[in-house]
Formats: C-alpha cells, sequence, structure tokens
C-alpha cells in the first residue's frame, strides 16, 4: 500500500546513516586485522630466526659431545652410549616439530617464501650417521657375545666360526666405507682393529685344542700364558 511504502522510505532514511557507520566500523576492523596480521609475520619471521640460531647451538653441543671414544668398548659401555644417543635424537625431534610446524604456520598466513632450517638437515645427517656406527658395533658385539658365551670344550669342535664372524664383519665395514658412512669414525675405526685382532689372534687357537692336553699342561696355558686366575679351569673356560 501508498502508507507501507511511505513507511518503508522513512524506515530506509533512517538506516542510512547507521549503515554508513557499519561499513566505517567494518573498514576500520578489517584494516586492524591486516595491521595484526603484518605484526605475526613479523614476528613469524624472528621465530625462525631464533629457531636457526638454536639449531646452530644445538649443532655445536652434538659437535663437541658427541660420543666418539670409550675407555671400555665392552657391551655395557656401548648399551650407555645409546642411551646418550636416545637424548640426542629425542632433541633433534624437536627441532624437527618446531620447524615443521613454523612452516605450516607460514603456509596459513600465505608468506611466499617457505622457512629454512638447513642446518638441521646438517646436524640430522651427522646424528644418523655417528648412530649408525654405533648401531654396528653393539650388532658386531652381540654376535661376538654369543660365542664368548660357549664353553670352551663345546667351542673348539668349530674354532672356524670365530674366523668366520671376523671375516663376515670385515666385509660389512668395507661395504659401510664404501658407501661413504665410515670417514674417520673412531667406532668404525675400534672395530676394525677388534676384527685385526681376531684374524691375527685365530691362527693360533688350533694350537689350543687342547685334547691332548693333562691338567698341568692347561695350567701351563691358561695361568702361566695367559694369566688368568686359578679359578679358570677346562671345565670353565669359555
Amino acid at each position: 500500500s501508498a502508507v507501507d511504502g511511505a513507511d518503508l522510505a522513512a524506515r530506509t532514511v533512517g538506516l542510512e546513516p547507521r549503515w554508513a557507520a557499519f561499513d566505517d566500523q567494518m573498514e576500520a576492523f578489517n584494516e586492524m586485522i591486516e595491521i595484526q596480521k603484518e605484526s605475526l609475520k613479523v614476528r613469524l619471521e624472528e621465530q625462525v630466526i631464533e629457531q636457526n640460531q638454536a639449531i646452530d647451538k644445538f649443532a655445536e653441543r652434538w659437535r663437541a659431545l658427541r660420543p666418539a671414544e670409550l675407555r671400555d668398548w665392552d657391551a655395557a659401555s656401548v648399551a650407555r652410549t645409546f642411551d646418550e644417543l636416545d637424548e640426542w635424537r629425542a632433541q633433534l625431534e624437536d627441532f624437527k616439530e618446531r620447524a615443521a610446524e613454523l612452516g605450516e604456520n607460514f603456509a596459513s598466513f600465505h608468506m611466499p617464501v617457505p622457512p629454512r632450517f638447513d642446518g638441521l638437515a646438517v646436524v640430522e645427517v651427522e646424528i644418523e650417521a655417528t648412530a649408525g656406527s654405533w648401531r654396528m658395533l653393539r650388532d658386531y658385539l652381540r654376535e661376538l657375545g654369543e660365542l664368548e658365551a660357549m664353553d670352551w670344550i663345546g667351542f673348539r669342535s668349530d674354532i672356524f666360526a670365530l674366523q668366520d664372524l671376523a671375516a663376515r664383519w670385515g666385509e660389512r665395514l668395507k661395504e659401510r666405507y664404501a658407501a661413504g658412512g665410515g670417514g674417520h669414525d673412531a667406532v668404525l675405526a675400534h672395530l676394525g682393529g677388534a676384527l685385526d685382532a681376531i684374524k691375527a689372534a685365530a691362527p693360533a687357537l688350533k694350537y689350543c685344542h687342547g685334547k691332548d692336553f693333562k691338567e698341568e699342561h692347561w695350567s701351563a696355558l691358561l695361568q702361566g700364558k695367559l694369566g688368568l686366575g686359578k679359578d679358570v679351569r677346562l671345565e670353565t673356560l669359555t
């Protein structure tokens, strides 16, 4: 109706200033959001710098403290070294998770250049290479331990098992060096020395067979030549 049209026109006239004010408020709000987004982008870039600095410090500590030489190269000491390596790898995972989070944040804000953490990849390669060397030594000691645990009377009929072990692990060591996984690695150098010692000693073991030895012969060998305790006898020898 005409009355309704006039009433609507009157109401529309009254809304115009309010719509204009609302538009102004929305524009101001959008400007504020854009300012905050730019501020967050700057903060993200700062966090990337801080993260890279933290990675550099972590890498410096790793290179200064990473496990290399041991006083005793026994299985227990190697196991303790693996505990240390687990700690290093846990810290590395924390850095990787933080780097991934920053990458996702950059993508969320559509930032054209993704963050770079080149030092993280370098130190990860170093940690994994070191862990690989210690893993080889651990596996070797486990196999050697199985032979060491055998009693001599049972083992002496299969003396060549020790030579076979040294030959097999020697090939594995060559393969690792050939693949570039060795370098000047003290762990692999120790493993190589241990294998050389077995290869050098193995030929003499046939003279220790002892099937025709009498008790005094065993005493002369075990206590005299080898300097073992009096409690070590043929029946307890491993």
